[in-house]
């Protein structure tokens, strides 16, 4: 900057701040548009809609669920005993905004994928330790009249069995795999018809289904 200054208007013509008076007006000006970060997130904010993001309206349990994953900022010790970041996977009901399923992994396979669909259509069993107050049958949820639909309830933990109709989801490897249940073509096992999958758009940046834990703007699935 010095240098263009003086080749500009000559030497001392123009005088310049403190080194660190001039990052913090850097800072100042520079601040949301990444003008000294990544090209490609400036692009990704130029593609950004001016007006608020929308919402999607689900009205009953099951009619959409959103998938989704995003790296944790924590650092863990891995079976390996390497220490290492991981990344989160969760699959959310948007009519009850209830988190049907989460595993934690390295990263992100299809396996994890097709687990957290299994997890969320099956009834999660008590464990040993966990309190009474946390069982099925101690819950507001419908128990007696869902025990003749699957025997596994009646020693269930108090989380509700959601099978998807439409799952939203990003362009992900993990999702878009082969042998991901979702984007593989193939029937599910236990499913009344095969539930829609909606992926979203590669190139806006608000129809994806959830960012990280860092960013708490609430995107649509309009554009999906």
């Amino acid at each position: 900057m010095e240098r263009l200054l003086e080749a500009e208007h000559g030497p001392g013509v123009v005088p310049l701040p403190s080194r660190a008076t001039f990052y913090r007006l850097l800072k100042a000006v520079s601040s949301g548009r990444h003008t000294l970060g990544s090209a490609r997130t400036r692009r990704s904010l130029a593609k950004q809609p001016d007006g608020m993001f929308g919402q999607l309206t689900a009205a009953r349990p099951g009619e959409v669920m959103e998938i989704d994953s995003t790296p944790l900022d924590v650092l863990v010790v891995h079976d390996d005993g390497t220490v290492d970041t991981v990344e989160l996977t969760g699959i959310v009901d948007i009519a009850t905004r209830t988190l049907a399923a989460a595993v934690l992994r390295p990263s992100t396979k299809a396996v994890d994928a097709a687990l957290l669909l299994a997890r969320a259509m099956t009834p999660e069993p008590m464990r040993p330790g966990w309190a009474d107050a946390l069982r099925m049958s101690r819950s507001v949820l419908p128990h007696a009249s869902l025990m003749a639909l699957d025997e596994r309830l009646a020693q269930a933990a108090a989380v509700p069995v959601i099978t998807p109709e439409t799952i939203v989801c990003d362009r992900g490897k993990a999702y878009l795999s082969t042998c991901c249940p979702m984007t593989s073509g193939r029937r599910w096992t236990g499913c009344r018809g095969t539930p829609t999958t909606r992926l979203a758009s590669p190139t806006t940046p608000n129809s994806r289904s959830c960012g990280p834990p860092r960013s708490r703007r609430s995107p649509t699935k309009a554009d999906c």
